[in-house]
């Protein structure tokens, strides 16, 4: 790979992680158990499709969108290869909180790398 391969914006789009991410269902942050270990098989960004770009993290038998703020770093971690790798050996997790948000007065739910 050439020193600037990694600008190229669709290298993340390109990965193969070994299954068909578009048969897994999506499923809401909120239906995951809190605090709990979830084995990352994959990664992606989607496209604007409306409602606009996210990032996507699959797991193993679902997909549930990311905080809009994990975006950055998802497709910095979908270009490096050392990452992608990691993934691969199931060396990434997340794990879903929840918190108050103060603003709107709702319950919401982020996802933290673990």
């Amino acid at each position: 790979m050439s020193r600037f391969a990694k600008y190229n914006k669709s290298q993340y789009e390109t990965i193969d992680w070994g299954f068909d991410a578009s048969k897994l269902p999506f499923i809401k942050r909120s239906e995951l158990t809190p605090n709990k270990e979830y084995k990352v098989k994959g990664l992606y960004i989607s496209k604007d499709n409306g409602y606009g770009v996210g990032a996507v993290a699959c797991l193993e038998d679902t997909r549930v969108n990311l905080n809009t703020s994990l975006i950055e770093s998802v497709k910095d971690i979908l270009k490096t290869p050392e990452d992608v790798e990691a993934i691969k050996n199931g060396e990434l997790s997340i794990m879903i909180t929840p918190y108050d948000n103060k603003v709107t007065k709702k319950r919401c739910y982020m996802a933290k790398f673990i």
